[in-house]
């Protein structure tokens, strides 16, 4: 998939998670924004190759909250 493709799924993606972020740890929507871009979790989201963005909002929404909660997250595995 080109480049601007995956930015287009990025896009489409990213702000359901950040609603949730910020509604689960009322915060603003500028701030769940910035903290969902530095965790780990969203560096594997940038990355096509891996298919991290085949996992649906709460799938990732959950991973990051356990990461913000932990430290560390899973991602279920797809078969």
């Amino acid at each position: 998939m080109s480049e601007k493709a995956f930015a287009n799924i990025l896009s489409i993606i990213v702000p359901p998670v950040v609603k949730m972020i910020s509604d689960t740890y009322n915060i603003s929507e500028l701030d769940a924004t910035r903290a969902f871009y530095d965790s780990a979790l969203y560096s594997l989201l940038q990355d096509q190759s891996n298919g991290v963005w085949h996992f649906s909002t709460l799938t990732l929404f959950n991973a990051y909250k356990q990461e913000r909660e932990t430290g560390n997250f899973e991602l279920p595995v797809e078969g």
